[in-house]
């Protein structure tokens, strides 16, 4: 899209999604995003700002604290009918404007350092805002990338660690991820780690992840669903304060090699999870799924839309429970396919979720849970 189709974007999009009243609606940009990506974050943030009713208060900053617009929807008005706020949209299409004539020529990504503006912004806000954040927090310095690997939580608790000097953060954290930013040959789990790590790091900041996603479209159903679904919300941290990073080495697994493997796909851009239970010969259950990527049994895997549990376990074992948890995400229409391969049988079962809005923590008899009748 030509840089004069964005502004005329910019300024006759009609949003489709309403958005409930909110203290403050807080967007950061990173303007060292790919021309593509900065686009859709820029013409996402105006389909929310467009809906946005009187108010509420409206700030947009980018990733190096420079503050792009603040202001309140005034009582009685419609962000895109006042004359006042449209001007607040006119201040975006400028700093678009400027960020897309220049290179994106940068090697270093602070993040600690862009958290930290984040939070003295937030800390302004009346209430708890929502803080949107297109960052996927790939953090990068000359000595630790995570590029290169997840961190672990010594990042955290470390003292020797700039993540352990950052203020609080008193918000709803939607993280918008770009794709580019995982180099491993599995990037959905260095993805899913980095979410883990920062649900943990704003939760011990006061805040809360409510979801780290590459969805510009469903930005406005987070905000909507608030601080009721919050990610991993039940996770501590551990005992070490170590700095390391894990990576993700080796070779994609052999999926024939194992005597029990259950797989799941699906076709539409949300998070299905895979949650498998088998019971061995002494009674006790062997668990898999994101939550247990890796026991003595077995391993769990994943790809883009593709969830797989490897069991290779000594002796007898009975597979017990297989479910498909709707983690994420919002689609009219999501079909998906579980295949339970056992030794030389093969089974297949098809499901399918009918406009539902994924949950992190919904309950089992909820209806983003579904059970595999084997």
């Amino acid at each position: 899209m030509k840089l004069r189709n964005l502004i005329t974007a910019l300024v006759v999009l009609t949003a489709t999604v309403k958005i409930s009243p909110a203290d403050e609606l807080i967007f950061v940009f990173n303007p060292n995003r790919s021309e593509e990506l900065f686009k859709q974050d820029i013409i996402s943030v105006v389909q929310v700002m467009q809906n946005a009713e009187s108010g509420d208060i409206i700030t947009c900053l980018d990733t190096r604290g420079e503050l792009i617009v603040h202001g309140k929807v005034p009582d009685g008005s419609r962000f895109r009918t006042d004359r006042e706020v449209r001007g607040m949209l006119s201040k975006l299409k400028q700093y678009a404007m400027g960020v897309l004539r220049q290179p994106n020529t940068v090697e270093f990504h602070d993040v600690p350092l862009m958290i930290n503006h984040i939070s003295d912004r937030a800390r302004l806000a009346q209430g708890t805002p929502y803080i949107v954040l297109f960052d996927s927090g790939v953090h990068r310095n000359s000595s630790f990338s995570f590029k290169d690997g997840w961190p672990s939580d010594g990042f955290i608790s470390n003292q020797l660690s700039p993540f352990f000097h950052i203020g609080n953060l008193p918000g709803r954290v939607i993280m918008v991820l770009d794709k580019n930013d995982f180099t491993s040959f599995d990037k959905v789990t260095h993805q899913n780690k980095l979410m883990i790590f920062y649900a943990k790091l704003f939760s011990t900041k006061g805040g809360a992840l409510i979801a780290y996603t590459h969805a510009h479209d469903q930005i406005g159903t987070f905000i909507n669903q608030g601080i009721s679904h919050p990610v991993h919300n039940d996770l501590a941290l551990d005992n070490s304060d170590d700095l390391t990073l894990y990576s993700i080495g080796g070779e994609q697994p052999n999926l024939n090699s194992c005597p029990t493997r259950i797989e799941l796909e699906w076709d539409a851009p949300v998070d299905l999870d895979l949650h498998t239970v088998l019971v061995d010969a002494s009674g006790q259950p062997i668990k898999m799924s994101f939550r247990n990527q890796v026991t003595s049994q077995g391993e769990w895997w994943k790809r883009e839309r593709h969830e797989v549990c490897n069991f290779a376990p000594e002796g007898e074992v009975e597979l017990r429970e297989v479910w498909v948890h709707y983690f994420q995400g919002a689609s009219t229409l999501v079909n998906a396919t579980v295949k339970i391969h056992r030794g030389d049988t093969f089974q297949e079962f098809p499901l399918t979720f009918n406009n539902i809005v994924g949950a992190t923590n919904a309950p089992k008899n909820a209806p983003q849970w579904r059970p595999v009748r084997f």
